[in-house]
Order: structure tokens, then sequence, then C-alpha cells
């Protein structure tokens, strides 16, 4: 049995996805850190389904993305990075052994056959890339920048994500101030309601995803039954708690 199981988390794993744009977990994904008012340094590690060049250009991505949610336009790699981790494994083996005895007279015989599974070796790369960038309202003179905003809309685009919208909240401050108003005000009242089934939003990028998708329903930018439908698909076991958070978002 725990030779069984090994062989299935294998073959589990040997079905796994490239890395998504996402925060830093165990799978990979981006992380930044903040070394001067304009200067950031990010980084996107990828797993072993990841590419090296979708690696650069979410490194590239997220540099953007950095460059616009602080309020600039434009910036520029000071210096840029790219190594890749080599690892391998080995399936564990099992052995099985059928025979049949069958005897003639006073004698004996036995036929007997082994058959071995497993013991195959899989290697994976796990490419990673960091940049640390400068970041500029004006475009700079003399030294090579890119346009934050076009560098966004065209990797999101080429990729199929959404970063846009998450930018367009960090950048409307009197709106977030107001949106934030009306989160805080719903926390309130959550606090009162002893059955209240909480969504398990914990980690950073569930929380920035469920940050954008309540904004664009508070800002209509989307409607009830999107807003509901979004959630639902992301948590099948809180319709009700989005329905309620639907009515509360807008009233």
């Amino acid at each position: 049995m725990k030779h069984l199981i090994l062989i299935t988390l294998v073959a589990i794993f040997m079905q796994g996805c490239a890395t998504p744009y996402q925060y830093s977990d165990y799978a990979g994904g981006y992380s930044t850190t903040q070394l001067d008012k304009n200067v950031f340094r990010v980084s996107f590690r990828g797993n072993g389904f990841t590419s090296r060049d979708t690696v650069a250009d979410y490194t590239l991505l997220r540099s953007a993305e950095i460059t616009l949610k602080n309020g600039y336009k434009y910036f520029s790699i000071v210096s840029a990075n790219e190594y890749t981790n080599y690892s391998s494994y080995t399936s564990p083996t099992t052995s099985n052994t059928t025979a049949s005895v069958y005897g003639y007279g006073n004698s004996a015989y036995v036929n007997a056959s082994t058959t071995t599974y497993g013991g195959q070796t899989y290697n994976f790369s796990k490419p990673s890339s960091t940049n640390t960038i400068a970041c500029f309202v004006d475009k700079p003179e003399n030294i090579f920048s890119y346009n934050a905003e076009f560098i966004a809309n065209s990797l999101s685009q080429r990729y199929g994500i959404d970063i846009m919208s998450r930018i367009n909240i960090a950048n409307d401050f009197e709106k977030r101030i107001q949106f934030q108003e009306k989160i805080n005000s719903i926390s309130k009242d959550i606090l009162e309601i002893p059955n209240y089934k909480r969504i398990p939003i914990d980690s950073d990028q569930d929380q920035d995803w469920f940050t954008t998708q309540a904004f664009l329903y508070w800002d209509e930018k989307s409607t009830k039954e999107e807003f509901i439908s979004n959630g639902v698909k992301k948590y099948p076991e809180y319709r009700e708690t989005f329905e309620y958070l639907s009515d509360k978002i807008r009233k």
C-alpha cells in the first residue's frame, strides 16, 4: 500500500501545470522587495513545468505592475539575473512474483516469474528570474526604459491575465478610500452575525482576487450575477455568503 501511494503521488505530480502568475508559494510565483523609494527587486520562480521564456515574461510583467501600482510610468532594469535549479526524482520499485507448483511421481516442480515496476528517473529544471528595477514618472534620458503600461497590456493579453483592474484600483486613491469604508462597515455588521460563513481568503493572492471582484462590483463595473458567479466558481460552497455580500456592497 505504501508503494502504491508513492506511485500515485508521482503520477499526479507528473500531470502538473506550469506556475501561474501568482504570489509566491510552494509551486512558485512572484515576490517583490522595495529597496528604495523608486527601486524594487522583482523575482519570479517557476516550477518544473514552466519555461524560461514564461518566467522572464512574468518577471517583466510584475515589474510593470509594480511600477504602475506605485504611481510611476516607466522603469529601467538596473540588473537582471536568470538561474535554473535542477533536480531529479526516481520512483520507488515494486516487484510481484507469481509461481505455480506441479508434481510428477515423487518430484515437484516450480515455475516462477517476477515482474518489477517503477524505478524511472524524472529530471526537472525550475527556472527563476530576478530584475532590480528603478521607476520613473517621466521617461528618463540616456538610459533604456520600458513603458510600464505598454508592457502590462501586451503581456497580460498574451497570457490572458487581468492585471489592469488591480492597477486601476491601486491608483484611484479617492475611490479606494470610499470602497474601504464600505468594506469596514460590512465587516462590523458581519461580527454581529453568529452563523456567518466566512470565505477563506487568508493568502495575499486570495485577498487580491476578492478585493478586485468586490471593487469592480461596488464600482458598477460588473453585475450582481457576475460577482456571485465568479465567487461560486472559486468557492463553490459559499454561494449564500456571496449573495449576502452582493446585497451589502451596493446597499
